[in-house]
């Protein structure tokens, strides 16, 4: 058998992104160390992926009485699995010539007299199902914010969905991996320069979409989710940065379409 250097790599990825609502009311007493400014509450997540028939962004928006965006997690990690089924399926075709001449191996060695090999050869077998099994989540900065948004709904959705979460790895609040038997989710940053931003990380592999710009801390409500035209330019403004989104980057959200699309759609988020 003959394989490319290419079949040594998992062929097969799943990204995503989330946008959050500012919840300024109810939040925790400011303590000694910590002031406590807004809940970010989950209100949209878009994924893609590189499986045939899920290479188109999907996304999903939490509804109004979702207030902890558990149903949205669900509906993400549901539709995380459906294309991790098809990835496997794809590989397993693929590969189908191997996995049938590890069983011929299985076979014809003898389990008794050869205990080592045939232990070998099937943990070798169980590695590679697992391998062609595995689909890898990788996100922009997702371990530091958006896995943290989200951890008790993630952690139940697995649950609710009967998958265990084999292990985490966790440095602090930063999340590095949480993987389950289907899943590997990831964070790009931690295999990147430090102080690599997301606008370089496109322009370093020539993506032909540039980083978006979004009203974050005026997004505060699921009304403001119905309104048929963009922003001001002052809703651009991030206490956290202390930056102001240009006119011309206004613009750049104004022709990307915003102005026209249906109320709650995925163009808004």
């Amino acid at each position: 058998m003959e394989f490319s250097k290419e079949d040594s790599v998992y062929p097969y990825r799943i990204t995503y992104d989330f946008e959050c609502m500012f919840k300024y009311d109810d939040v925790p007493l400011r303590s000694e160390n910590t002031e406590w400014r807004a809940k970010h509450i989950p209100v949209s997540v878009s994924l893609c992926s590189n499986v045939e028939s899920f290479t188109e962004p999907k996304c999903f928006l939490s509804e109004r009485h979702d207030t902890d965006a558990t149903a949205l997690i669900h509906s993400m990690i549901k539709y995380m699995l459906d294309i991790q089924e098809e990835a496997s399926r794809l590989l397993h075709e693929k590969y189908s010539a191997v996995l049938d001449r590890l069983d011929m191996e299985l076979c014809a060695v003898n389990h008794d007299s050869n205990k080592k090999l045939a232990s070998f050869l099937k943990s070798l077998k169980a590695k590679f199902d697992r391998f062609l099994s595995e689909m890898t989540v990788v996100g922009f900065n997702s371990g530091k914010y958006d896995l943290n948004v989200i951890k008790k709904q993630l952690f139940g959705a697995f649950a609710a969905l009967n998958k265990k979460v084999i292990f985490v790895v966790r440095k602090n609040n930063n999340y590095i991996c949480i993987k389950t038997h289907n899943l590997k989710i990831l964070d790009i940053v931690n295999y990147l320069a430090p102080g690599f931003s997301y606008a370089k990380y496109l322009k370093a592999f020539n993506c032909s979409v540039m980083k978006g710009y979004f009203p974050y801390e005026w997004l505060d409500s699921y009304d403001k989710l119905a309104e048929t035209s963009l922003p001001p330019k002052s809703a651009f403004y991030s206490t956290l940065t202390k930056e102001r989104v240009s006119a011309t980057k206004r613009d750049l959200c104004e022709r990307a379409g915003y102005h026209n699309a249906p109320k709650a759609s995925p163009k808004r988020v």
